[in-house]
């Protein structure tokens, strides 16, 4: 057990442990910003061309302008 926790303190000093956890918040906003762009401009547009499944809400808007 205490090498175990000595290997998990070296490796918390070596900043890996760091890396990793900004790698992973990175990735999450990433995710997210995607997924929102996703639903809000590029689904409208394919909805449009496509024909809507669920009806006429499907929209994106430009400068004010709901298309």
């Amino acid at each position: 057990m205490k090498k175990l926790i000595k290997e998990f303190t070296d490796f918390m000093n070596q900043g890996n442990f760091l890396e990793i956890a900004v790698g992973l918040l990175i990735a999450a906003s990433f995710k997210d910003l995607v997924t929102s762009f996703s639903d809000s401009f590029i689904m409208p547009i394919v909805a449009k061309l496509l024909g809507s499944l669920h009806g006429s809400n499907a929209f994106f808007e430009i400068a004010g302008m709901k298309f």
